[in-house]
């Protein structure tokens, strides 16, 4: 396995991403972009040698092709979670900018997918998000919509993916304006106890569930979304006191305080 480190970051603990990609071109270019704001770049030139350098040295993040030869990217990441062994997000990188290859992805397990032909910029912005992210995977609860909803509206949208996920965060100022509304309502020093930050993330999971019905995609960006509406509540209540209870997401998920959020917070 080929690795390129930033020699500014020697020392400094940087961010390492796992490249696998079968073109080489194509991945030393990606390579360059991402070393060159400060993370070091591991490459694999398929989903077998992949899965063998993660199980020696787990990587913070995989950016991986789809069709490869030997173990493709589904075939990948479907393993990482068998093995329980996916501890990092996966974004997906290819060429082919369809719904329903990312509905595969989803279901597959990946976190995100970028098609290759975006800037290094929207490559850097998806992978920046992730490595920073109080989140450690997609959460349950959007994959699970994201399905739902597809399979509710019947067909799947013919738009390129690229652009459906720009119709995804069109939506967000609405839901920061109902979110306001429903934080002026609740009671002097509420979000102070965990089980209040419970039950904004619990209110805020819904709120954002609710209105992506109608642009399905916005799922995939429910992690973004709902770090954008924590910052919101800032200085009242850190964002940082939230971060633990994002890292296990899917485990506060299951929670009765979170599930009836609903009878403290309400649109």
């Amino acid at each position: 396995m080929v690795a390129l480190k930033n020699s500014a970051s020697e020392g400094r603990g940087a961010s390492r991403i796992l490249l696998v990609d079968d073109e080489p071109l194509v991945a030393k270019l990606h390579a360059r972009a991402l070393v060159a704001v400060g993370y070091d770049v591991c490459f694999a030139e398929n989903g077998a040698d992949a899965l063998e350098a993660i199980i020696a040295s787990p990587p913070d993040l995989v950016l991986s092709d789809i069709n490869m030869p030997m173990l493709d990217g589904f075939a990948l990441t479907e393993a990482l979670i068998g093995r329980g062994l996916k501890t990092m997000p996966v974004l997906f990188l290819t060429a082919d900018d369809r719904i329903d290859v990312l509905t595969r992805a989803i279901e597959a397990g990946a976190d995100d997918m970028i098609v290759k032909g975006a800037s290094f910029q929207a490559i850097l912005f998806r992978a920046q998000f992730w490595l920073t992210s109080s989140f450690a995977t997609l959460p349950n609860l959007a994959r699970q919509a994201f399905s739902a909803d597809l399979k509710i509206a019947g067909t799947l949208p013919k738009e390129p993916v690229m652009g459906l996920f720009g119709n995804a965060d069109l939506f967000l100022s609405r839901a920061h304006v109902a979110f306001a509304d429903a934080l002026a309502s609740c009671p002097p020093g509420f979000g102070g106890e965990e089980a209040d930050r419970i039950r904004i993330l619990g209110f805020v999971n819904q709120l954002l569930a609710t209105l992506a019905r109608v642009v399905p995609i916005a799922h995939i960006r429910r992690a973004d979304h709902i770090e954008a509406l924590l910052h919101q509540l800032s200085p009242t209540i850190a964002y940082s006191e939230f971060a633990p209870l994002l890292a296990k997401f899917d485990e506060i998920a299951e929670s009765m305080t979170f599930r009836n959020s609903a009878d403290r917070l309400s649109i």
